[in-house]
C-alpha cells in the first residue's frame, strides 16, 4: 500500500487538480465576460484578481509537489496513481491555456477597436475645430481705402 509520503503526494496532486479545475472554471467565466459586447470592468477585475490568487496557490503547491516527488521514489501502484493524476493535471492545464488564449485574443481585438475608434474621434474633433469661427481680433485698425 502507499506510505505516508506517497499519500501526502497524492493528496497534494488531488489538491492541485482541484485548484486547476477551479482555474479552468474561472477562465470560462472570464471568456464569457470578455465575449460580451460591453464587458463590465469590475467583473473583469474581480475575475483577474481571483485568477491571480489561484495561480499563486498553484505555484506554491507545485513547488511542494515537485520537492516531495523528488524525495520519494515511486514504484508500482503508487507510480501509476501519480502518473494518472499528473496526466489529468496536464490535460486541465492545456484546456485552460486554450481558453486563456481565446480570452486574450478577444480582449486584444476589443482594445484595437477602441484604439481605432479613439483615433477617429480625435480626427473628428480636429476637423470640427478647423471649421469653427476664430475669435475676433482684439486690437488693431481696419483701413478702408475705398472711396465712397
Amino acid at each position: 500500500m502507499f506510505n505516508e509520503r506517497q499519500e501526502s503526494l497524492i493528496d497534494k496532486l488531488n489538491k492541485l487538480a482541484e485548484i486547476i479545475c477551479g482555474l479552468q472554471q474561472l477562465t470560462v467565466n472570464l471568456l464569457s465576460v470578455c465575449s460580451s459586447e460591453q464587458p463590465d470592468s469590475r467583473d473583469l477585475a474581480e475575475l483577474l484578481f481571483r485568477r491571480q490568487q489561484l495561480i499563486t496557490a498553484i505555484a506554491a503547491l507545485e513547488l511542494t509537489v515537485d520537492n516531495q516527488a523528488a524525495l520519494s521514489p515511486l514504484e508500482g501502484e503508487e507510480a501509476l496513481t501519480v502518473s494518472i493524476k499528473l496526466g489529468e493535471i496536464r490535460r486541465l492545464q492545456e484546456e485552460t491555456d486554450v481558453l486563456e488564449r481565446k480570452a486574450k485574443t478577444i480582449l486584444e481585438e476589443k482594445r484595437d477597436r477602441l484604439k481605432a475608434e479613439l483615433v477617429g474621434l480625435r480626427a473628428g474633433r480636429a476637423a470640427g475645430k478647423a471649421y469653427t469661427a476664430q475669435a475676433p481680433q482684439q486690437e488693431g485698425f481696419f483701413l478702408d481705402r475705398r472711396e465712397n
